[in-house]
């Protein structure tokens, strides 16, 4: 059990944070009021009470928020949990999500003491519920369960999970979940995208006056100059990015600045002649041949759009397909992970599909869960290939040993034909025992 000693928070980047006695924790947010709250994975920062009080023994004078933590809290080696870990604060409940960071420019603190803890001790986390929060508030620890994790991210978000059978990490659960879209233009991409619990950023222009980049979700807004802003923009390699300034006016002014990135997709709205004489731009900017060829311009699916909504469906349609290409996933059956959050002394195999060839029905990333006691959740595409895995688990339920294997499927068409199947293909599923 810990306790939250100290709240801090900032209205702006870049600035001292001051101490509050209290404030509310918005889910998927952040904390309302705070400068780096939003829709990204470190809404809230958290440091080590035990670890600032060692630091002052060493001569540095600092108050709490010094280091930009927001929650200070006793108790808890933080650098030392696993991600996943939970906090418990009243009613909200907070997951950690990243343990240090990279110092881009030396605080006022490293500078004074030649060292700032918060690089390698502070942590971050997401919020999974919401509610007030004190000082003197208890903190309780809840152990990291990556299906909760799981099944607390949006259902559009959600990937696969596999074990690591090779390599460093070899036995580890690796999680992929795809992150956040920033879009630009108006409301119909407003409808489009908040359906999906995604960022968007707006380029917006008010008429006598410069264009201002507007970023919202969550109900959290940030307006300002283009450059500026997208340059605070804390960039991620699953961001994606959509261009559409009026009358194509400030394209290269947001292009050049993005392509300094990692970014998933970057797309402008313009006809195949606009797009040329920008890629020549972009060329003569210094840019490489790589990033310009990844420009999606004319941007969106071909679908014969006409009204700004038909459009955006075109172009929400393009990163979805876009995005399903790069992660090669399919989601999380919600049934799955129930099972798999559920403490119970019932064992299971995990069965994903990790490889698939031909039209086997299911793709890579399917899952089903076969348990000890003969029951199916999910399915990875039902038939004899099925219940080929089906009955390999139950035998290797048998087996005091096992822990991870693969299966391999196969279904020619022949064997289809005589199944009454009309498709045939075959499929590497792994199986890995859980409990």
């Amino acid at each position: 059990m810990g306790k939250l000693l100290a709240i801090n928070i900032s209205k702006e980047r870049g600035t001292e944070k001051r101490e509050v006695p209290q404030a509310e924790l918005v889910a998927d947010y952040g904390i309302m009021g705070d400068a780096h709250a939003g829709k990204w994975h470190r809404q809230v920062s958290l440091l080590s009470a035990e670890k600032i009080d060692a630091f002052r023994a060493r001569g540095a004078q600092i108050d709490n928020g010094a280091f930009g933590e927001n929650l200070v809290i006793s108790g808890f080696d933080f650098k030392n949990l696993p991600l996943g870990t939970r906090f418990c604060i009243g009613d909200a409940i907070l997951e950690m999500t990243q343990i240090g960071k990279q110092c881009h420019s030396h605080c006022a603190i490293y500078k004074r003491m030649g060292e700032c803890i918060m690089p390698k001790e502070g942590v971050f986390a997401v919020v999974i519920r919401g509610g007030q929060i004190h000082t003197g508030d208890e903190v309780k620890l809840i152990p990291a369960n990556i299906y909760a994790s799981i099944k607390d991210r949006p259902a559009d978000s959600r990937c696969e999970l596999l074990t690591v059978i090779e390599g460093s990490h070899a036995g580890e659960k690796a999680l992929y979940i795809d992150g956040r879209i920033r879009v630009a233009s108006g409301s119909a991409w407003a409808d489009e995208i908040n359906d999906n619990d995604n960022s968007i950023v707006m380029f917006k222009q008010q008429i006598g006056s410069r264009p201002r980049l507007i970023i919202c979700g969550g109900g959290h807004v940030i307006c300002g100059d283009y450059k500026k802003t997208l340059a605070r923009l804390e960039p991620q390699a699953d961001d994606y990015y959509v261009c559409m300034t009026r009358g194509h006016r400030f394209d290269m002014e947001c292009l050049t600045e993005i392509f300094r990135k990692p970014y998933a997709y970057v797309g402008m709205m313009g006809s195949k002649k606009r797009a040329a004489i920008v890629k020549k731009d972009l060329e003569e900017a210094g840019f490489s041949q790589e990033n310009i060829s990844g420009l999606h311009s004319p941007i969106g699916l071909a679908i014969g759009g006409q009204t700004p909504e038909e459009i955006a469906l075109s172009v929400i349609s393009e990163i979805v397909k876009c995005k399903n290409e790069r992660t090669g996933c399919t989601q999380v059956d919600n049934e799955v992970l129930d099972a798999l959050i559920e403490a119970s002394d019932e064992k299971y195999i995990l069965c994903t599909i990790i490889k698939k060839n031909g039209s086997a029905p299911r793709g890579v990333g399917t899952q089903m869960l076969v348990s000890s006691d003969n029951r199916i959740i999910g399915t990875i595409g039902g038939g004899c290939a099925e219940a080929e895995v089906i009955s390999h688990c139950r035998r290797l339920f048998r087996k005091q040993e096992f822990k991870c294997g693969l299966m391999d499927v196969s279904m020619n068409t022949d064997d289809a034909e005589k199944e009454g199947m009309v498709c045939g293909g075959s499929i590497s599923v792994l199986l890995e025992q859980i409990g």
